[in-house]
Order: structure tokens, then C-alpha cells, then sequence
């Protein structure tokens, strides 16, 4: 659930230049002049949908898109350039439709700019009315944007995108596709452009499709002439940016329409009782907790519910402390209802601002009751956790969470987690109300605590790292990167857990983030996981293939630990298909990396592992599978490519190519068995005919045959490009031979008079 702008609330004084962004862009983009030329047939369009947040996104912007705009004060004629902002719902307030983004309220403003801009410079050239667009993306404030516009157009944008029109020219753009997008999504005269998103530069329009551009066909003429110059052979190959590009972050800026609630369950969670009437019960579970710790069982005794009017009725009669106790207990207990806890009717009743009060009565019990119903409103929706965090409860949270009480301490601090893991706006908030600094002066004190409270600890911290639109600041992470490095050595299960998962949220990131990790020493004792249970492992992969996501050092960290060894055990032993894909994942970001770094997985013997995943593996890890081989491709040397044609790849390729009808995975394939074919072509030609053979004999040429037919164009001109340069020559040298077999025998069945 979005927030919604419209509503008084506390952000609008505490987070005025917090922002998210999610841009959807549809344009059409060719490339150099030689193709523009070509464009003298019907009008050409290319659609592109982007969110501003998206790593990659903005760095297609920034590399791609920015630099082809600079190229044209006029867009070549017959060439149509239009954009989609892009909302994923909408909400109702006071009557009036608003849309709802997937990153929050700045995202729809910048989207609203977006398209405002688009109706009130539709006159303007179109080269500057896209380079307004670009200047837009990634914006971290509406201030920033704004900066962006000019011209006598600029009060008018402004004003579209503060107002009812904007809402209803971005609710009015279209979603570029049924079910999930990944981004950029670029579509070509209304199909699909996979090679787009690589390299733009080369892209024709959809009616131009048919030939290799004159550059790619040049430098494949002049690598045939290098032989084995392996420099001039991978500037064949359509991603020509460094090679750290070609490493995938967990999240590839993808979003679905039904947005998935599974996460959610980790973010927060609810402190129930599953008998509400037994509260020795409930106390009993708090497992690890001493006597002493607790509140005594008299002081809990029992009170019959009361109703909300009730409460509220005793509360505003000048309450004595135990009156308050008992409201407050009935509350708590409503509040900690296995189904449907009435949280909206507490919240319409007033009495959350009754709860936030309590927190500063100087009683043990009130404010123990008090923060534990607070636990369970923060638990809920968003809406729910603002009207917690806007009656005023985060900052006394905070406060006690650090209460020399333990049970109290941790009940609070239990409040604090959840609202931290509603959003990044919320996890924001927590730190300006001093939040790490109290996870920090908890850490100091942690051999003190049950093993409960550490747990709550260790949670706090896993959402306090937690979002990545925007991350938390650098400086926040450093602090929390400290206390991390202590909790992975815990001995509880547990913490170690919630420990692992948020370094896997710190090193999500950019490589500043990831570096935070290395220098606390942390990622020692999780590679150290990978030989415990698969709750431990899970986190601990998603962490190090983070780290893989790194530049070429971090990258090479993860070798130096000591990895892939563990890869192979691992792989061969566990029967978990996300284990697996986790592990294929890690392995094709390493295989990203440099050629020193792929002849360390091959040495480690893991692409045999790799070809047999991608031949008989579930889907989603031949799917991962795929993206390896094709880094590998990519990136190797001739002798390290054809390393693939050894381990007995292509069959498997020829089956994929056969089976899968995931577009990515098919381009992948496809680039994979392109770049061997030329390899062996270019630098072993006494292994073609092999090579030859193994295609055919499992199926690839009739798969090839068929692909040639796909709606994707990047799927028919890479199946087109592969038949054409190395299955056509016999085709033509068979009918050469028909040729001269019918004309000698023609010859002989002549007269001579």
C-alpha cells in the first residue's frame, strides 16, 4: 500500500527531499546515421518503460540514451520518440483519483513531471523534450527535477504535475505488458527488443532486421583475419560496455503486477496469543527468558475485555494507574488475536494516541502493555504503521528499547523493527529518531540479554538495512556493519540467521555498501555457513553473490575465501532447487569477472555442474544457468569458450533452444552457441565439422529453423545470424554438387551429329 501525499502527516516536515522514483519511458531508437538512412520506408517507433531507481535503467539512460540524444539536434525524419511515466494502481481520497507507485510518492511526482512535460512540450523539438525526460531520471528531489525544466513551459508543468490533470495523464499511461516487465522494457515497432536494452547502438527497426549491421559484419571479417586475437574477438559481441556491466544484481529492477505479500511476512511481525485467555501461556514462549526478567504473574493477571467505548470512557476520567492497566491489558488483547486483530477500529477510535501516551507513564506494566498493542498496530498495513508513527510513537519507542527492564526493552524494540521494515521512508525515520544508536548501546550490554532479545536485536538490524529505494545512508550502514560482524558469530541459530540475511541487504548495493562488509570481517564467518543447514545457507549465498556483483576486487574476494570450492560439495549434495539456483547465480557473477576469475571456476570444476543444470535442472536454475555460460561466452578466452564445446554443452544448448520459452534465457542460449560457433570457427576450425554435428544430431538446426519465426526480433536475428554464417555454406556447396552432377549428366546424354 502507498502513502498517500494528500494526508497531513509527519513526512511532510520530516522527509520534504525523500524520494523514490519509477519511470516508465516508450521511445523509438535507432542508432547511428548509416541506419537512420535506411528509414525510408513507414514511420518507426520504439517503446521503452524504466523505473528512475533501476540501476540498470539509469545506467542505460546515462550510457545509452543520453549519449544517442547528444548525437541529433534533430531527430532523423520518419523517427517517432514518445515516453510512458509508469503508476502500477491507483487509490481514491476525498472523491479524487490518485495514482499509487511502486517506490512511493516521489515517484509518482517525477512521473507526473514526466508527463506533464510530454503534453506541454509536444510543440518543442523532440530531441529536447527527451533530453528533459533523461534529465529527470534518478533524481533524488522534486527540487532536483524541476531544475531540469525551463522555457515559458515550466510553471505550467509544474503546476499539471501538483494538480488533478497530472494524476490523470499518468494513470492514463499504459503498462507495456500483461503480467511482469523487466527493465528497460523496449519495444520495437510493437515487439519486444531484447538486444536494445544491451546495445542500443546497434538496434534497426523491425523492418531492417534481415542483415547484419555494416559494422558487426566488418569486425567479424576482421577477427576471422586476427585468427586467435581474442581482444578483437569480443568486439563481436553485442555488449561492447565494460564487463563488470554484465553482472546482474539479485533484483533486476523487475516488477510484477500482483505485487508479491510473501516478503512482507519477514519485514514484520506480530506478537500473538494463540489462547487469549490464558496469559501464563503467552508468557511461557517468550523462550530463554528468566523469572527475574519478567513481569510477575500477579501483575499479568487477567482482566475481563472491555470495549473500545469503554476505554476510552475509563481513560478520559482521569484513570488510576491500575485503571490504566486494565485498558490497556484489554486492549493488547484484542490487539493480539490470531485473525482479524481490530486494528482499524482502534486506530478510528482514537485510542493509538492513548497507546503512544502510554509509553511515557511511569509504569512498568502500562508501558509494557502499551508498547506490546503498539507492536501489533505497526505490524499491519502501511496506512496502519503511518497512523502509529504519526500519533508519535517512534521516538518513545526508541527510548524503550533501551529500558533497563528487558521485557520491556525488548517489546519496544520489537515495535521499532516494524516499523523500520514498513519502508524505506519509515527505516529513515527510525534513524532520525535515534534508532541505531540505541541497536548500537544494546550491542554494548548484548552478553546481558536473553537469547529472545537477541533475536529481536538481530532482527532490528536485518530491517534497518533493509530497502534499497533509496538505501539508508552510507554512514548508517558503516555503524550497523560493526554490529553485524558480532552478531554473526552469535551462538544462537537464530540471530546468526537474521544476522546473515541483513548483511545480505548491506551488500545490495553499490559497491561502497559491499566494501562495508569486506572491512568488517564478516563475510569469513559466512562463507562458514555454507556448511550448516539451508537456513543458513540461503542468506549466506545471497550474500556472497552480492558481493560478486562487486568490481573485479570484491569479485575476487569471494575466489580468496575459499567459494568455489565449497560450490562443488554443496551443488552435488543439497536437493533444494533455490539452493541450487542461489549457487548458479553466485557462479555467473564471478564467471562476469575477468578471465583469471573464469579459469578459477573452470579449475574448480563447476561447468560440467553447469551444462548438466542447464540439460536437466529445474527451470528457474537453468534459467541462472543460462546467464553463466552466456558470461562465460562473453567474457573467456577461445580457449576457455571452447571449454564448453568439451564438457559436452552443446547438447544441452541445442535442448534449451528446443524446451524453454523464456525470451531472456532464449537469448542467452543463442549468444552462447553463436560466440562458440565462431570460436571454433575462428581459432580451431578442425573441430567445425564436430561442432557441425553435434548441433544438428540434437535437434539445434531445426530449432534455429523454428526460431526464425519468433515474434522477438532479437530471437530471429540471432537464429537467422547463426544459420546464415554457419549452416548456409553447405546448403550452397550440396547444391554446387547437384549442379554439376545434373550438367555432366546432361553432357552425356547429348548427340553428335
Amino acid at each position: 500500500m502507498s502513502f498517500n501525499p494528500s494526508k497531513s502527516s509527519i513526512f511532510s516536515g520530516i522527509f520534504p527531499k525523500m524520494f523514490l522514483i519509477y519511470l516508465g519511458i516508450s521511445t523509438v531508437i535507432l542508432s547511428a546515421p548509416t541506419i537512420f538512412s535506411a528509414l525510408d520506408g513507414p514511420v518507426d517507433t520504439v517503446d521503452i518503460t524504466g523505473f528512475s531507481k533501476c540501476s540498470s535503467t539509469s545506467r542505460w539512460f546515462r550510457t545509452q540514451f543520453l549519449p544517442f540524444l547528444k548525437e541529433f539536434q534533430q531527430l532523423p525524419r520518419g523517427l517517432i520518440i514518445t515516453y510512458h511515466p509508469l503508476s502500477i494502481g491507483s487509490g481514491t481520497n476525498n472523491g479524487s483519483k490518485y495514482a499509487t507507485c511502486e517506490n512511493g510518492w516521489l515517484e509518482c511526482q517525477l512521473n507526473k513531471l514526466q508527463c506533464c512535460s510530454k503534453k506541454y512540450m509536444q510543440n518543442q523539438n523532440p530531441t529536447i523534450l527527451l533530453t528533459t525526460v533523461a534529465c529527470i531520471q534518478g533524481k533524488d528531489t522534486v527540487d532536483q527535477a524541476l531544475q531540469c525544466l525551463a522555457g515559458n513551459s515550466k510553471n505550467l508543468i509544474q503546476k499539471c504535475a501538483n494538480n488533478a490533470e497530472g494524476e490523470a495523464l499518468l494513470l492514463a499511461e499504459p503498462f507495456p505488458h500483461n503480467d511482469s516487465i523487466a527493465l528497460p522494457w523496449i519495444k520495437i515497432n510493437g515487439i519486444r527488443s531484447y538486444e536494445a536494452t544491451k546495445q542500443f547502438k546497434t538496434v534497426k527497426s523491425a523492418t531492417k532486421l534481415t542483415k547484419m549491421s555494416l559494422s558487426e559484419t566488418k569486425l567479424a571479417r576482421d577477427n576471422a583475419d586476427d585468427g586467435k586475437d581474442d581482444a578483437g574477438r569480443l568486439q563481436q559481441y553485442k555488449n561492447l560496455t565494460k564487463h563488470e556491466e554484465l553482472r546482474r544484481r539479485r533484483t533486476e529492477c523487475s516488477v510484477e503486477i500482483r505485487k508479491q505479500k510473501g516478503a512482507d511476512l519477514m519485514m514484520k511481525r506480530r506478537n500473538i496469543i494463540d489462547n487469549e485467555d490464558d496469559l501464563d501461556e503467552c508468557e511461557s514462549e517468550n523462550e530463554g527468558t528468566d523469572k527475574g526478567d519478567k513481569l510477575s504473574n500477579q501483575q499479568m493477571s487477567n482482566t475481563n475485555r472491555l470495549s473500545n467505548d469503554e476505554i476510552k470512557q475509563i481513560l478520559s476520567a482521569n484513570p488510576s494507574e491500575d485503571d490504566m492497566i486494565r485498558c490497556f491489558e484489554s486492549l493488547r488483547k484484542s490487539l493480539s488475536k490470531t485473525k482479524n486483530p481490530p486494528i482499524d477500529d482502534v486506530i478510528q477510535s482514537g485510542l493509538i494516541n492513548a497507546l503512544v501516551q502510554a509509553l511515557r507513564v511511569q509504569n512498568d506494566r502500562v508501558q509494557y502493555e502499551a508498547a506490546w498493542a503498539l507492536t501489533n498496530i505497526v505490524s499491519g498495513t502501511t496506512s496502519q504503521t503511518m497512523s502509529a508513527v504519526e500519533a508519535g510513537a517512534c521516538a518513545p519507542l526508541v527510548e524503550l528499547s533501551c529500558h533497563s527492564d528487558g521485557q520491556i526493552a525488548e517489546q519496544a524494540l520489537w515495535a521499532v523493527a516494524n516499523i523500520a521494515g514498513d519502508s524505506a521512508q519509515l527505516r529513515d525515520y527510525v534513524n532520525e529518531c535515534h534508532g541505531v544508536e540505541a541497536l548500537m548501546h544494546l550491542m554494548s550490554r548484548i552478553d546481558q540479554f536473553t537469547t529472545s532479545h537477541v533475536r529481536t536485536i538481530a532482527w532490528a538490524f536485518s530491517n534497518m538495512c533493509r530497502h534499497k529505494n533509496p538505501h539508508a545512508p552510507l554512514p548508517v550502514l558503516k555503524v550497523l556493519a560493526k554490529g553485524l560482524a558480532v552478531l554473526v558469530k552469535h551462538s544462537d541459530r537464530q540471530v546468526r540467521q537474521d544476522a546473515c540475511w541483513a548483511v545480505s541487504y548491506l551488500t545490495d548495493g553499490p559497491d561502497e555498501q559491499i566494501e562495508l562488509a569486506r572491512e568488517s570481517g564478516v563475510l569469513s564467518t559466512i562463507v562458514s555457513y555454507l556448511d550448516e543447514s539451508e537456513n543458513l545457507i540461503a542468506p549466506a549465498l545471497r550474500t556472497l553473490g552480492n558481493v560478486a556483483t562487486g568490481n573485479d576486487s570484491l569479485t575476487q574476494s569471494v575466489i580468496d575465501l575459499g567459494v568455489l570450492d565449497r560450490m562443488v560439495q554443496l551443488m552435488e549434495k543439497t536437493r533444494s532447487t533455490s539452493i541450487m539456483k542461489e549457487c548458479c547465480w553466485l557462479i555467473s557473477n564471478i564467471i562476469a569477472g575477468t578471465q583469471k576469475q573464469i579459469q578459477a571456476v573452470l579449475d574448480a570444476h563447476l561447468l560440467p555442474i553447469l551444462v548438466n543444470i542447464l540439460k536437466s535442472g529445474d527451470h528457474k536454475c537453468q534459467f541462472e544457468a543460462s546467464w553463466a555460460l552466456s558470461n562465460l561466452a562473453q567474457g573467456g578466452t577461445s580457449r576457455q569458450i571452447v571449454a564448453m564445446m568439451e564438457e559436452n554443452a552443446v547438447p544441452a544448448l541445442c535442448q534449451a533452444l528446443n524446451t524453454t520459452h523464456n525470451q531472456d534465457m532464449l537469448n542467452n542460449t543463442l549468444e552462447t552457441l553463436y560466440t562458440l560457433m565462431l570460436t571454433v570457427q575462428t581459432s580451431y576450425s578442425h573441430k567445425m565439422d564436430i561442432l557441425h554435428d553435434e548441433v544438428e544430431e540434437n535437434g539445434g538446426l531445426d530449432a534455429l529453423e523454428r526460431l526464425q519465426e519468433s515474434q522477438s526480433e532479437s530471437i530471429y536475428t540471432q537464429a537467422y545470424r547463426i544459420i546464415t554464417q554457419f549452416f548456409g555454406d553447405d546448403e550452397n556447396d550440396q547444391n554446387d554438387e547437384n549442379s554439376r552432377a545434373s550438367a555432366a549428366g546432361n553432357a552425356q546424354n547429348q548427340w553428335n551429329f
